[in-house]
């Protein structure tokens, strides 16, 4: 039932099931994305301003 969804299986004659397959593992791909832009937004958010002005003043004393 999980591999149908990643198109391993062959569908069954007479019907739509290939497309649907594609659009599902579309689906998935989607959902994972989705996951992880929220994921990175949380971290962002969730890590003080401190931090981030530190890491930039960092970066620029490294740079020069």
């Amino acid at each position: 039932m999980i591999l149908s969804g990643f198109g391993t299986q062959s569908p069954p004659a007479g019907t739509k099931a290939n497309r649907f397959t594609e659009s599902s593992n579309f689906k998935i791909y989607l959902n994972w994305l989705i996951l992880l832009s929220i994921f990175t937004l949380m971290t962002v958010t969730i890590t003080p301003e401190n931090a981030i002005a530190n890491a930039a003043i960092a970066y620029k004393e490294y740079r020069c």
